[in-house]
């Protein structure tokens, strides 16, 4: 059994122009749970506590606090500004304290999300959701956080969105099913576009969070969703499922799918992502060979992989994750790179540090 390695995605973009319709409209930015919850079930209790005297937080400077029952929260001086924040990234949970913070952002030391530490408004992704921020205020030289529980415990919010109006008759179509059209999407309705908004997907599944192909390969696209068909119909996008674009015309601007249907469009955002690189060599097209590119693929590799011997090409991040996720089930697990190591954009010392660990776990 042979498994080869994906291309990381790549994001084209055409023809998105700042047309009059796509002006920034003015509307009240609000503050909203990426899962709101209802109301019966908010905590509205309240936490209000002094935590650290100014003097110890000088401009610049950041550190983390502890709440009652048990809540930590990061406070940061921005030259004057004092700050209180989710101590959480919105993307995979890593702990901001241990991030970089430069000027008045702060990155996720995993992935290297980017927010700004006045707002929590995310500024670099991945991960699409802001941070939760929470009321500071300086009484007799003590820095004082004021918080709700269940804002403490939700810890991520989603920016202010525009809504969709029908007297705008705007068209933009986004042609692919991944993060790069949701973020769009996403940002088009947070600058104040109100205009129609076509998401096209290929595969029949809402976008999902596709580097977790080879970190959870027996996991669902449905259970890793990055949104809700209920977010996107709340927020006017419409997203087209099993819907393959063959065919532009960037002078009637209309696209056609796969099914005969076409589209019209006034701008487009071309998103597809990445093929599969496959081998080039003979016996590629043997049965027994698999690549990666979404979680149906990934499903059917993890169970192809039981009691099997598995070779792997290629040893960077995908290679080797798979490799890890399979060592569970499989007879043995071999990951082939053509560098002297593995990981190669890490460097040696990285690279065969990496390797000894690997290798304790059956890779």
């Amino acid at each position: 059994m042979i498994i080869s390695r994906v291309r990381y995605s790549l994001v084209y973009i055409s023809k998105l122009v700042r047309s009059r319709s796509l002006n920034r409209a003015t509307f009240q930015h609000t503050r909203m749970a990426s899962k709101v919850a209802h109301p019966d079930q908010i905590d509205t209790t309240v936490i209000e506590q002094d935590v650290l005297d100014i003097a110890e937080l000088p401009p610049g400077e950041m550190k983390q606090v502890d709440l009652k029952e048990g809540y930590k929260v990061p406070l940061i001086n921005n030259e004057g500004i004092v700050s209180a924040l989710a101590a959480a990234c919105t993307h995979y949970g890593a702990p901001l304290i241990t991030g970089d913070k430069v000027g008045n952002t702060i990155r996720c030391p995993w992935h290297g999300a980017c927010f700004n530490t006045i707002t929590g408004d995310i500024e670099e992704f991945p991960g699409l959701d802001s941070l939760n921020r929470y009321e500071t205020t300086v009484v007799d030289g003590k820095i004082r956080v004021r918080a709700m529980v269940s804002e403490l415990r939700q810890k991520k919010r989603v920016k202010g969105m525009a809504a969709y109006s029908e007297k705008n008759t705007n068209t933009v179509l986004l042609v692919g099913g991944g993060p790069a059209s949701t973020v769009c999407a996403e940002t088009l309705r947070q600058e104040g576009y109100d205009g129609r908004i076509v998401m096209a997907c290929k595969e029949k599944f809402l976008p999902y969070d596709r580097p977790k192909g080879s970190k959870a390969m027996t996991s669902s696209p449905e259970t890793i969703s990055l949104r809700t068909a209920e977010f996107y119909e709340k927020n006017g996008i419409q997203v087209l499922l099993g819907k393959e674009v063959t065919s532009i015309d960037f002078e009637k601007r209309e696209a056609s799918f796969k099914d005969g249907a076409r589209q019209k469009y006034d701008q487009v955002v071309l998103a597809t992502g990445a093929e599969c690189r496959t081998l080039p060599i003979p016996g590629a097209d043997l049965s027994g060979l698999y690549t990666l590119r979404n979680m149906d693929e990934g499903n059917v590799i993890f169970e192809a992989a039981k009691d099997k011997t598995v070779a792997i090409i290629g040893a960077s991040f995908i290679g080797m994750e798979v490799g890890s996720c399979l060592a569970k089930v499989s007879k043995s697990v071999t990951c082939i790179e053509y560098a002297p190591h593995p990981f190669p954009v890490l460097g040696k010392e990285v690279g065969m540090g990496l390797k000894a660990f690997s290798e304790q776990q059956r890779v």
